[in-house]
């Protein structure tokens, strides 16, 4: 009895060691499980930036994987792979991996990931002709495109002899200093259509959609690389796109580059070829590879990502031009070829106008469905899915319906946030639920977006901020910058 006392009194002060050590085990166990989850959700973010920088976004999963994203500069994100679980005895327990991405495309500046509180945005307004000094003349803003930490802006004006091109600092977003400016054209009131910034080989340079004569030609290449408030006289290529392809009319009416090609968008081409692919590895000599007919119509926006060319424009009355979203194969630049589109009623209006692009969704932004009268029923915003480039589904995601007379002349896609320029406004909606829209505005209430100074025209995102320009009925044009309460 003493004996198997003793046994009995050595199992019980085992047994506490036993467990211990099953639950060291086991605690062992789930946090190595725990670090190659987030290895490996650090290695997805990598690859995925290496295609898509916009792609790699904040999330929480319920099974406790986070990834925080936050922005160190304009090219680069800090990535932190995070994994929590409850451990024995209830504690919580949580390992991060963090690694840095850098964009690969360096002339995308927005930042994907949103922060500052965009319910209550704050705006800096400025007339364009007192910014440059010149308030004699007219300058409505046709096209803007931020890059670091400069403004460059494309307008029409009211005289032949004022300059239509500018750089500005806007480093301060509430001043900008003007840095530089140009006529493009000395031969025309109507200055370019579009602008689009990138570097290239030690320099940057501007791609401008050329509207003010098709003699001359449709593309032209600035050296922006030193602009000087006086005195400016930087090199200026202007691309006349070949007469086989482009034979009787067409204006420069959208750009977009990506990787050393100029993706160019003109006005109607009757037998030719509205979209082109332009190389421009060599920015002083552009070449002309491929291009694409939308039978007649003006190809009013182009967004390029992971080999597809997505273009909006009006709907013809058949074909494949019945779409006012066309997407195009451009893996290979020389034959850009039809995969997908997108048609929706069209109502008086309802051209394709504006477009944003991410991994799962393209955002199509549409002119106004109804003139005059109560507001229809037809929309002129469109979130479509895009987890398929090549098959584009024909039911939206989600869509808005906008006041009468409203378009959208601008879009940018930033997280779950979609940022509207339209006729008068700017919109910022969250597409949280993308099957029901909600304004972000501090009551939640449509009626509180903010008003424009004039018509918008043209939108782009650098870092958190968002930069608009456009123009009164009269012609002056106006910037406005956008940013969110800290």
């Amino acid at each position: 009895m003493v004996a198997f006392g003793v046994l009995t009194l050595a199992l019980t002060a085992a047994l506490p060691i036993a467990f211990s050590g099953r639950s060291l085990l086991a605690d062992t166990a789930t946090r190595a499980d725990a670090l190659e989850r987030a290895g490996q959700a650090l290695e997805l973010s990598s690859a995925s930036a290496t295609s898509d920088f916009q792609s790699v976004q904040s999330t929480t999963g319920a099974d406790g994987q986070a990834l925080e994203v936050e922005p160190v500069d304009l090219w680069t994100e800090r990535v932190t792979s995070a994994v929590t679980w409850r451990a024995p005895g209830g504690r919580i327990e949580t390992v991060r991996l963090s690694t840095l991405i850098v964009n690969p495309d360096p002339e995308d500046t927005c930042n994907p990931a949103v922060t500052g509180d965009w319910r209550h945005s704050q705006a800096n307004v400025f007339n364009l002709a007192t910014l440059v000094g010149d308030t004699a003349n007219r300058y409505a803003v046709t096209g803007v495109d931020a890059w670091n930490g400069r403004l460059y802006v494309t307008t029409s004006g009211s005289s032949t002899s004022q300059a239509s091109f500018f750089v500005f600092d806007v480093r301060n977003p509430g001043q900008p200093t003007l840095l530089g400016a140009l006529d493009n054209d000395s031969g025309a009131k109507t200055g370019p259509s579009a602008v689009a910034v990138a570097p290239s080989g030690g320099k940057v340079y501007a791609y401008l959609a050329s509207a003010s004569s098709f003699a001359r030609g449709q593309l032209q290449v600035i050296d922006v690389t030193s602009p000087t408030p006086a005195g400016w006289a930087p090199q200026v290529v202007t691309y006349k796109i070949p007469a086989n392809i482009v034979p009787t009319a067409g204006l420069g009416n959208s750009v977009f580059y990506r990787r050393g090609y100029v993706y160019l968008g003109l006005t109607s081409t009757p037998g030719g070829q509205e979209f082109s692919v332009i190389d421009v590895h060599d920015p002083v000599h552009p070449a002309w590879l491929g291009g694409y007919s939308l039978q007649g119509h003006a190809v009013n926006a182009i967004r390029v990502r992971d080999g597809y060319a997505y273009l909006a424009h009006p709907a013809g009355a058949y074909g494949t031009a019945r779409e006012e979203l066309t997407v195009l194969d451009v893996t290979n630049p020389s034959q850009p070829r039809r995969v997908s589109g997108f048609y929706a009623l069209e109502g008086l209006g309802g051209n394709g106008k504006s477009l944003s692009v991410n991994e799962n969704r393209v955002y199509l932004g549409r002119t106004t469905t109804k003139i005059s009268g109560p507001t229809d029923a037809l929309p002129e915003f469109l979130a479509l899915d895009n987890r398929n480039p090549a098959d584009v589904p024909v039911t939206p995601l989600g869509s808005l319906n906008l006041a009468t007379a409203e378009s959208v002349n601008g879009l940018v896609g930033r997280g779950n946030l979609a940022f509207l320029l339209t006729s008068d406004q700017l919109q910022v909606w969250d597409l949280t639920d993308v099957t029901a829209p909600r304004p972000l505005t501090p009551h939640a209430s449509a009626s509180e977006f903010p008003a424009l100074p004039g018509r918008g025209a043209s939108l782009d995102c650098e870092g958190d901020a968002l930069y608009a320009g456009g123009g009164t009925d009269d012609g002056q044009g106006f910037l406005e910058i956008f940013t969110p309460r800290p």
